[in-house]
């Protein structure tokens, strides 16, 4: 059974295309509108200044293909994005500024990443920087 997932429309930033694909397919496949997928920190920065940029919420993989994508943490937040990290790496460690964040692992849990963003799967949220 499909489960909708109100307005969250949601952009998959991961840099490996077969996980991302994968996330991609399955998040849709229960109800979740997956706006788009990109793995480099500069497609994220162009998407972000256009008009056009859909996403509400972004499954965020700490390391994509050009570099770290913490820097566009703070940049999503002021958009009113909501950021669920991602991070092969262990989300114990992430920097401190960023414990406030939803995180999940890779391989990532289907389940528990649509636990976080659930978070934010509400009308009046309202998303703000640290």
């Amino acid at each position: 059974m499909t489960q909708h997932h109100g307005d969250l429309r949601v952009l998959i930033c991961e840099d490996e295309y077969l996980l991302a694909s994968d996330l991609a397919t399955e998040l849709s496949s229960r109800g979740v509108n997956v706006v788009g997928v990109m793995g480099r920190v500069s497609e994220i920065k162009t998407a972000m200044e256009s008009p056009d940029f859909a996403a509400n919420a972004v499954v965020l993989d700490v390391q994509l293909l050009d570099g770290m994508a913490l820097d566009l943490v703070a940049p999503l937040l002021a958009k009113g994005v909501a950021v669920v990290l991602c991070s092969g790496y262990g989300t114990r460690d992430l920097p401190p500024e960023f414990a406030h964040l939803p995180s999940v692992g890779k391989p990532t849990d289907t389940d528990q990443l649509l636990a976080a963003l659930a978070r934010f799967d509400r009308p009046h949220d309202t998303i703000t920087a640290p």
